[in-house]
């Protein structure tokens, strides 16, 4: 990364998620910069009754307050002699004065958030990870869909030439294709298809370009999408 800056790639964090990555880390595509994770069921938790103290009493011996984030066996809340501990993993959502319990949301992991660049991590916090890349970063008139990494593959070596159906094949999967001046909506269904990451191409006709997101629609009422 020696030279001219590296470009900073932003990868935004969903709420809740956290960071496994810290400053200094190297990254590749594909690895693991932070794990999320999605609500199960909530959980009442007797406080009152185990601490042996009057329900209004309790409010003053919680330890984790409304709101903050909780691990399996964690205290709750505590006196000189005893505590009680969150049976999950989750987040404190409230104490109920009228039964004595705490309420926790459980939370479950879900799939990690990926890299899709190779880098180094130069920032991290609850809302993005930034990680500094040794590329070049070119500007382009508009994109669409996610962040996608892979392999460029050269498909047309006239400017002037359309990315044709012919030149997607099996091979195409997991590449980034690089096209001409435009590419048919059949081009972008054979390429979904065949699982290619990516296309880059000069632009795309507004007619084809609408025949493929009506045939995406149709498929998403179908529940048939790629």
């Amino acid at each position: 990364m020696s030279g001219t800056d590296p470009y900073r790639h932003r990868i935004r964090l969903p709420a809740g998620a956290e960071p496994t990555v810290a400053v200094g880390d190297e990254v590749q595509p594909g690895d693991p910069v932070a794990s999320s994770t999605r609500p199960g069921t909530s959980v009442s938790v007797p406080l009152a009754r185990p601490l042996h103290r009057g329900r209004d009493e309790v409010v003053d011996l919680l330890v984790v307050a409304p709101g903050g984030r909780v691990r399996v066996d964690q205290p709750i809340a505590r006196t000189p002699d005893r505590d009680v501990r969150s049976p999950v993993d989750g987040i404190m959502l409230a104490y109920d004065p009228s039964k004595g319990d705490a309420i926790v949301l459980g939370l479950e992991p879900s799939d990690p958030i990926l890299s899709d660049v190779r880098g180094i991590v130069m920032e991290v916090n609850r809302g993005a990870v930034t990680i500094a890349v040794p590329a070049v970063m070119l500007a382009g008139v508009a994109g669409s869909g996610a962040a996608v990494h892979g392999p460029l593959t050269i498909a047309v070596t006239n400017a002037e030439a359309p990315l044709e159906p012919a030149m997607i094949d099996a091979d195409a999967a997991g590449r980034i294709m690089v096209g001409g001046s435009w590419a048919s909506a059949e081009v972008i269904t054979r390429a979904r298809a065949v699982g290619v990451a990516g296309i880059i191409v000069g632009g795309l006709h507004a007619r084809e370009l609408a025949e493929f997101t009506g045939l995406q629609h149709r498929r998403s009422l179908l529940g048939t999408a790629a």
